[in-house]
C-alpha cells in the first residue's frame, strides 16, 4: 500500500473522532415533565383535616400478633397437650406405643413468603416404651409360648410368629444364644389383626469348673499329708477350693493315733457350680519303740 493512501485513512480517523466528540457535547437529556405540566391537567387538593384521628392506621396500634415473631420461623407450631394427638402403633414397632404429633397452624402464604430454599422445622418428642411381658430362660433350655386368644364372632384365629420362635412358638436354645429378643405374635381372624411383642432373655448357661483327678494318698503316722487340686473353668471364672472331712486344708500331719484309712472331700467352685471329688487318704501304724523309765 503506497503512502499516499495510508495518509488518507489517517486523516479519515480523525475526522470521525471529532464528529463523535462534538455529537456528545451537543446532546441534553429531556426534562422530565409531571402530569400537573401538560396541558388539560389540573393539580388537585384534598383537604384531611376533617377526617377522624381513628381513619388512619398509627404504627402503635399494631398488633405484634400480625407480624412473624422470628424471621427464621416458616410457620407457627400449635402445642398439643399430653392427651392429644396420640396415634397407637401397637404392632409396628412392638416396644413403641405412641409418639405425640404437633400439627402447623396453617397460615395464608405471601409472595415474599414463597421460596424453595424454606427450611421448616419439624418438633416431635421423645419415644415412649412400656414394658413388655418378659421370659428368661437359659442357654440349652426350650421356649415355649401358650398363646390364648378368643374371638367374639367365633371365626377362626391364625397364629403368627417371628423369629427367633417357630410357626408353633417354640425355640430350642443352645449355647451362644446369649442375649435378648424381641419376638411379635400375630392372631387374625382373616379381618383383623392383632400384634402383640414379649421380651425374651437368654442367660449364659454356666460352665462348670473341671477338676483334675486327685488320687489316693497312703501315708505312715508322722508323715505330712499335701493335696493340690487343679481345675479349669472354660468360662474363665475364677475358682476357689475347699476341704472338707479329715482334712479342712490342703495340708496335714498324720499323728500317731490316725492310723487308719480318712475320707477327704476336696471341692472347686467357681461361684455358681460346685465340683466336689472324694480323696482317701490311708495312715499307717507305725511300731514305736517302747519307752523305758527306771526309778530308783
Amino acid at each position: 500500500m503506497s503512502r499516499k493512501y495510508i495518509s488518507l485513512f489517517a486523516v479519515l480517523g480523525i475526522m470521525v473522532m471529532l464528529l463523535s466528540i462534538l455529537g456528545c457535547q451537543g446532546y441534553q437529556a429531556p426534562e422530565y415533565k409531571s402530569p400537573a405540566d401538560d396541558e388539560g391537567l389540573e393539580e388537585v387538593e384534598i383537604d384531611v383535616s376533617d377526617l377522624d384521628e381513628d381513619d388512619f392506621w398509627e404504627e402503635d396500634e399494631v398488633a405484634e400478633d400480625d407480624f412473624w415473631a422470628d424471621e427464621e420461623d416458616d410457620f407457627l407450631v400449635k402445642e398439643v397437650a399430653e392427651d392429644d394427638g396420640k396415634e397407637s402403633l401397637e404392632g409396628v414397632t412392638g416396644n413403641v406405643v405412641a409418639v405425640e404429633k404437633y400439627k402447623p397452624i396453617a397460615v395464608e402464604e405471601t409472595e415474599a413468603e414463597e421460596s424453595d430454599d424454606t427450611f421448616k422445622k419439624s418438633p416431635y418428642r421423645s419415644i415412649v416404651t412400656e414394658d413388655l411381658p418378659t421370659l428368661t430362660v437359659t442357654e440349652g433350655e426350650l421356649v415355649k409360648l401358650t398363646v390364648k386368644a378368643t374371638d367374639a364372632d367365633g371365626d377362626k384365629l391364625d397364629y403368627k410368629f417371628t423369629d427367633p420362635l417357630d410357626n408353633d412358638g417354640e425355640w430350642q436354645t443352645r449355647t451362644g444364644d446369649a442375649g435378648v429378643y424381641y419376638p411379635e405374635i400375630t392372631v387374625s381372624d382373616g379381618k383383623e389383626t392383632v400384634v402383640k411383642r414379649i421380651k425374651i432373655v437368654v442367660e449364659p448357661k454356666n460352665n462348670q469348673p473341671v477338676l483334675e483327678f486327685i488320687p489316693n494318698v497312703e501315708v505312715d503316722e508322722g508323715d505330712t499329708v499335701t493335696i493340690v487340686p487343679r481345675a479349669t473353668d472354660a468360662d474363665r471364672d475364677k475358682l476357689s477350693y475347699s476341704f472338707s472331712g479329715w482334712m479342712s486344708s490342703g495340708e496335714k500331719t498324720a499323728r500317731y493315733t490316725d492310723s487308719g484309712v480318712h475320707k477327704v472331700v476336696v471341692s472347686v467352685t467357681d461361684g455358681i457350680s460346685t465340683v466336689s471329688q472324694e480323696v482317701t487318704v490311708k495312715v499307717n501304724d507305725v511300731n514305736r519303740a517302747p519307752e523305758v523309765e527306771i526309778e530308783f
